[in-house]
């Protein structure tokens, strides 16, 4: 449709503009507090947590996802991403949340799912499927709900 079209090329723009420049302030600003808010005995395990739960979400985004330009730098990534990779690096994801934070670190892992699901469901209705500036989106919105999920359960129960 024309909106997808429109969507498509303002992404495709290098030009990043005030709001581009006001979100990535924000955002940054956001993992910068809530990192300085962890209680220490939390800190080490959210920061490696968040990395390997953002990374593990780009390959399920890929993966439960088209590539919705006819060229791209993403375009392999998405289209050829296997259940393989998939689930291979889910295990490691939700082992590794068992490991460091016990039966804890599951229900940080099911609830940082949900946004993150929102999302890329979100971007399918609205563009068709992922580009690579949605894979990226959603791999920061992964390390913010980790954060903020982590910080709130460390308060709770840590």
């Amino acid at each position: 449709t024309k909106s997808t079209e429109k969507v498509l090329e303002i992404m495709k723009d290098s030009r990043i503009g005030v709001m581009g420049v006001t979100g990535v302030t924000c955002l940054l600003l956001l993992k910068f507090a809530l990192i300085a808010e962890m209680p220490n005995a939390a800190l080490w395990r959210a920061l490696i947590l968040m990395v390997v739960f953002s990374r593990w979400i780009q390959v399920l985004a890929c993966y439960k996802s088209n590539y919705v330009r006819k060229e791209g730098k993403a375009k392999y990534f998405i289209e050829y991403n296997s259940k393989n990779e998939f689930l291979i690096g889910g295990a490691f994801t939700v082992i590794l949340f068992t490991l460091l934070m016990g039966m804890v670190g599951l229900i940080l892992f099911a609830i940082s799912l949900v946004p993150v699901l929102m999302f890329i469901s979100y971007s399918k209705r609205k563009i068709g499927g992922m580009t690579g500036d949605t894979v990226g989106a959603v791999s920061e919105i992964a390390e913010g709900c980790v954060l903020f999920l982590t910080l709130v359960l460390a308060r709770l129960c840590i």
